[in-house]
Order: structure tokens, then C-alpha cells, then sequence
């Protein structure tokens, strides 16, 4: 089969699924995040992910948001167990033809049976936390271009979504604070 299925406690209580691969496998995932990390370098677009690769980590985002007053921290449930197989394939894809990857067809098709799992991308292979932020790309430029509105800043390792600003009065639909709404009804 090729994988390990077996349980791990979470902080919070309850158990997760960690899916580990066999050397095999582990190996074949080795070589295609070296190969990920070569198409994706520099990097430019994960600016808001920390987790996953090269040269980011916890620390790099809790010095982002250090200085704020007000932080939120949001979690997305069950995150590998919910990226789609078929979108991740189709955005993969779409950038391979966008970076001029040579073979396209043949590195994914290596990515699907190497880094999949009853089609999931699972926790506990190497190659999975590079992937959801190839997942999470559009997702987190659509974030951040709402938190600019709103001047307050976010980032994401890995599920964990992290919000921050200066004032308690800000909301995360720019122009709905109280004071915001309080001046709308006078007007009225």
C-alpha cells in the first residue's frame, strides 16, 4: 500500500490523522519538492504564507503582528482532508503552462501518485504543506487585498489565519465599524 495510517493527540483535545508514507514514496515526494521549490523559486507568490517553505517559519509571522493590538487567529478544520485533488491538479497545471515546465503531464502525474492519499494531500508527507499553499495562492491574494482595505495585516502558516490591526474599531468589512455605521444613520 505504500502509506501508515495512525493517530496523534491535538492540543486542543480530540486526535488527527497522520497519513506517513514508506521510504519508497517518501523519496519519490522528496525529489518532487526539490522540483516544486525550482519551478516556484523565489517564492514571490506566497508572500503571506509561512509555513511549508524555505526560509519562513512561526517566528517570521509573529514578528509581522508583534506590534499590533489586536491579533485574531482563525483556524481552517480538517485543512488537508478538505483540499480538493482536482483543483490543486488544475491549478498545478495551470501554472506548470504559465512557468514553462517542461513535461507537464508527466510531473503530474508523478505529483498524483506520489503526493495523494484516497485523494487527499495527506498530513504527514513531506509535500503537502508546499502543495496547500499552492492551493491556498488565490485564496490568500483575495484576503489581502480585503485586509489592505481595512489597514490591517494577515498571514497564514499552514490552516492557522492570522489577522492583526491597530484598532479595536476595525472590521473585516472596511467601511462597517461602528463609528462607520453610527455616521450612516445620522445621515439618514
Amino acid at each position: 500500500m505504500g502509506w501508515k495510517e495512525f493517530y496523534i493527540k491535538k492540543r486542543s483535545g480530540g486526535k488527527r490523522l497522520i497519513t506517513s508514507p514508506n521510504e519508497e514514496i517518501k523519496e519519490q515526494q522528496k525529489q518532487i519538492l526539490k522540483e516544486l521549490y525550482k519551478i516556484y523559486y523565489p517564492f514571490d507568490d506566497f508572500h503571506y504564507a509561512f509555513g511549508g517553505l524555505p526560509f519562513k517559519n512561526i517566528k517570521l509571522l509573529a514578528e509581522k503582528h508583534i506590534s499590533k493590538k489586536v491579533v485574531v487567529r482563525l483556524d481552517i478544520k480538517d485543512f488537508f482532508n478538505n483540499i480538493d485533488e482536482e483543483i490543486l491538479l488544475k491549478k498545478l497545471e495551470k501554472d506548470f503552462k504559465k512557468k514553462k515546465v517542461k513535461k507537464p503531464d508527466i510531473f503530474l502525474n508523478k505529483i498524483k501518485k506520489y503526493c495523494f492519499y484516497k485523494n487527499e494531500i495527506p498530513q504527514g508527507a513531506i509535500t503537502s504543506p508546499f502543495l496547500s499553499n499552492i492551493y491556498l495562492k488565490s485564496f490568500d491574494r483575495v484576503i489581502s487585498t480585503i485586509t489592505k482595505w481595512g489597514y490591517y495585516s494577515y498571514s497564514r502558516y499552514f490552516d492557522d489565519l492570522t489577522f492583526s490591526f491597530n484598532s479595536k474599531e476595525t472590521n473585516m468589512c472596511p467601511g462597517h465599524t461602528p463609528k462607520e455605521r453610527a455616521k450612516k444613520k445620522k445621515k439618514k
